[in-house]
């Protein structure tokens, strides 16, 4: 049975039993005791709370002066010559950094052109971050690029804080993507570089061609809530979209800005600069030959671009007959796919030798995403040219050669020959093609009149290179 004093205690307000369950017993005697003491012993006279809170600030850094970094693995491997190797010492360095030492040591010289700040030696700086030498800022940056590595996996390599990677990956890619990115990704600067371009599809039948456009998406885990319906594309999560311009030696000669991954090709194409620059005359002076069935040589102006069917049907974007009851319309429509390939084979290029844009990048802004994808661009074009790559074609096998005596016969894309027959009796117009997806600005036409004239004018120089009059 219980005792007299629980029922009192239960009749008893709650918020006095609540006093005194947790009431704190203070001695003001035994306090004012021990800070006399510690005044006799010679200590700060500091509360308890202050003395604790004194303790946490005083941290310890790991890399306190300049030669604590001769001690990471970047400095290591340079200081004992392992990427020095006169067999190994190459693939050594571009296993870890997805670069040769060449487009690395041209890379350090122009960032350092652009930002004396970032060597050691020339910083005033006194915080001891600063304090890391340029090669672990640049290495590590590639490192990140290449692998895909988070912040926090590459602190023992380079030595630097977490917070220090992240604002020296920043800084770096923001460099070469504002100062960098013109310098290494364009269209072709002289008329020799243009006809050295024209002449890789020239090569394979397609003469006139300048280079192939696609988009690529790139997801973002981190994509704000409020825009996420904007960026929600055809792969289900948010993703962003760039729409680039590929020559056939997989160089990138162009790329748009980031923009939301729901947008389609045909909104895309109307924000790139180099199709402004082919609608606009830039390049209409360059002329090329065609040919028709009878071997009569036309010139022509203006080149063009080769797209799937997405895009506008523009004279200057060429793409592929979407349906066709003519076998000679199915062929070239095989060799248009073949040939667009290129871009195609430039993305997986990139997105392998750069891993950080095959997974969801982390960063909350759109903008620091498209610095890492224009970032990796400029070293994709360095490699390309250092390795020899540039001017030389992708698909050397589908090249067209000519013989003696004239054009060769050559076998078709699915290894049958195809003799010339009558024209085709079903005619494919801009409003029959399913490439045709609507109008969707009346300013600026979808379908240009000239655009069916120019690719059958195409396919007959096509099939006049691939078959001779002797294949009748």
């Amino acid at each position: 049975m219980p005792s007299q004093s629980s029922f009192s205690s239960r009749d008893s307000p709650l918020e006095s039993r609540l006093q005194d369950r947790f009431r704190l017993h203070f001695d003001p005697g035994l306090r004012f005791k021990s800070r006399i003491e510690k005044r006799l012993r010679g200590d700060r006279d500091t509360d308890d709370g202050e003395d604790q809170q004194e303790k946490k600030r005083s941290h310890v850094w790991a890399p306190r002066t300049a030669s604590d970094f001769a001690s990471t693995t970047i400095q290591r491997h340079i200081r004992t010559g392992f990427y020095d190797h006169p067999t190994r010492g190459e693939a050594r360095f571009r296993a870890r950094y997805r670069v040769p030492r060449c487009v690395y040591a041209q890379l350090k010289a122009d960032l350092l052109r652009l930002d004396p700040s970032l060597d050691e030696t020339t910083s005033r700086a006194r915080r001891r971050d600063n304090l890391v030498p340029i090669d672990n800022r640049i290495l590590t940056t590639l490192r990140i690029l290449g692998r895909g590595m988070t912040v926090q996996d590459d602190l023992d390599h380079s030595g630097m804080s977490a917070d220090f990677v992240r604002k020296t990956f920043k800084r770096i890619i923001r460099l070469m993507s504002s100062k960098l990115f013109d310098k290494s990704v364009h269209m072709p600067q002289s008329d020799q570089e243009l006809q050295s371009t024209m002449a890789l599809y020239d090569n394979i039948g397609l003469t006139g061609a300048l280079g192939s456009m696609d988009a690529t998406h790139v997801p973002w885990d981190r994509c704000p809530a409020a825009l996420r319906h904007m960026h929600v594309g055809k792969d289900g999560h948010p993703t962003l979209t760039h729409n680039c311009v590929v020559g056939n030696d997989l160089f990138f000669m162009g790329a748009t800005r980031s923009k939301p991954g729901s947008l389609n090709d045909k909104t895309l194409v109307r924000f790139d600069s180099i199709a402004d620059k082919l609608r606009s005359g830039v390049y209409k002076d360059i002329e090329f030959v065609l040919f028709d069935e009878n071997g009569t040589p036309h010139v022509h102006k203006d080149p063009y671009l080769i797209v799937d069917g997405g895009y506008h049907m523009w004279v200057h974007l060429l793409c592929g007959y979407g349906r066709t009851a003519n076998a000679k319309q199915a062929e070239f429509t095989a060799r248009i796919a073949s040939a667009r390939k290129d871009v195609e084979c430039a993305f997986g290029i990139l997105k392998q030798r750069f891993r950080i844009l095959k997974i969801p990048l982390q960063f909350r802004s759109a903008a620091t995403i498209d610095a890492v994808f224009r970032s990796c661009l400029v070293l994709h074009n360095l490699i390309l040219v250092a390795d020899g790559r540039r001017f030389v074609g992708f698909g050397r096998s589908m090249d067209l050669h000519k013989d003696a005596d004239g054009y060769g016969a050559h076998s078709s894309l699915c290894g049958s020959r195809i003799a010339r027959g009558p024209r085709p009796s079903l005619t494919v117009t801009p409003d029959t093609d399913v490439t045709s997806m609507g109008l969707w600005d009346a300013d600026v036409p979808e379908i240009d009149p000239d655009f069916e004239t120019r690719r059958a004018a195409l396919k007959e120089h096509f099939f006049y290179l691939k078959y001779t009059r002797n294949c009748q």
